[in-house]
Parts: C-alpha cells; structure tokens; sequence
C-alpha cells in the first residue's frame, strides 16, 4: 500500500492526508473485534496477546496523532473554533514519536514470538497443530498491517515536526 502524505506550509498552517493511515488503523481496530480466543499454549497466546497489544497501541497512537493534528491547525467544528483548545508543543509531538519509536521497537520482539510459537505448533500433534494455526495466522497476517501503520505514523510525525521547526511554528 503506498501511503500519500501532503504536507504545506504557509504563515502558521500544516496540512495532511492521512486517508492511508486511517484505512490501515480501521483494519487494525476490525481485526482486534474478531482476534482468536487463546489457545492454551503460551507461546502462542504469547504472540497472539502481544499482536493485539501492538495493534491497539497503533490505534491508539494514531487517534492521538489525529487529536495533535486537529489542535495544530486549529480546526473548527461546524465553523466555530474552541478557543479553550490550546496547540500542542514540541514536547507533545516528540513524547508521540518516541511511543510510536516504542512500538515498533517492539514489533521485533513480535517476531521472535512467532518463531516460538511455529516452533510450539510444530512440536504439538497433528489435532492441535490445526487448533493453533488459526491465532498463528492471524497474528501473522496482522504483524504487517501494523508495521505499516506505526511506519506511517512516525512518518507523518517526523514530516510535522520538522516543518514546524522549520517555520519556527510551534
């Protein structure tokens, strides 16, 4: 998926596109209601629990990037702006990039909580290999999607950031 982020700069404004983002955020959130009941097997409800941890702090992550945003270009609602809204601070922007930098740190610890639990799929007989395929491959097929997700998000706050340091916007 190519991720398209537009960012401008005029006197005091920051403008993006975060239609990629929120596809990816909304199969993160639909995958999270249907994920698999735990198996029994702790490497693999291992991967299974640290998969959904990693897709919901991605959410997470994502819903406060978009709150930050909404604060720094001062967006109205119904055309009235909230005057009690205050934008946030360099510090607020750089406290969300290091949880985002967190969070995709530990998606390589993911990793090797997948190899453990192919490693305890293998090793299981053949009735309860086919039981704990379906949390393997769901955790598998989800690993991706929030990669991409905090790759995104860290993408779109390194590119914010920057500019507003350019401009001397904060």
């Amino acid at each position: 998926m190519i991720a398209i982020f537009s960012f401008s700069a005029n006197a005091q404004s920051v403008s993006a596109d975060f239609t990629s983002l929120d596809k990816l955020v909304e199969k993160l959130a639909k995958a999270c209601e249907k994920a698999p009941k735990p198996s029994g097997v702790a490497e693999v409800d291992a991967f299974l629990d640290g998969n959904v941890k990693a897709a919901l702090g991605a959410v997470a992550s994502a819903e406060q990037l978009h709150n930050l945003y909404s604060r720094q270009i001062g967006e109205t609602k119904d055309g009235v702006q909230d005057v009690t809204v205050t934008k946030p601070t360099l510090e607020d922007w750089t406290n969300l990039a290091a949880t985002v930098a967190t969070q995709t740190a530990g998606m390589a610890e993911l990793g090797i909580a997948g190899k453990n639990a192919a490693e305890a799929v293998k090793g299981a007989d053949k009735m309860k290999a086919i039981k704990l395929a379906k949390p393997v491959k769901w955790s598998t097929d989800l690993m991706p999607i929030t990669g991409e997700a905090l790759a995104e998000e860290a993408k779109a706050i390194d590119q914010i950031i920057k500019l507003l340091k350019s401009e001397n916007n904060l």
